[in-house]
């Protein structure tokens, strides 16, 4: 996992985060893509920043089966 961002303003706060995802598993891509889908809806984490800065899955990088 890739996390940037930026900070801006004073005192500095966050702006938006992009995060990047790679997975490999023995299953094919659309499923891995599917299962990263699916945590990126239900993550407790970017669920908590999303409620005061702009979170999104910018990349998902997968190999398959």
């Amino acid at each position: 996992m890739k996390v940037g961002g930026n900070f801006v303003g004073e005192p500095p706060v966050s702006d938006e985060i992009l995060y990047e995802v790679e997975l490999k598993g023995d299953a094919p891509e659309k499923r891995l893509q599917a299962m990263v889908d699916r945590v990126d809806e239900i993550a407790e984490i970017p669920n908590s920043l999303r409620q005061g800065t702009l979170v999104h899955l910018a990349k998902s990088s997968l190999t398959g089966s």
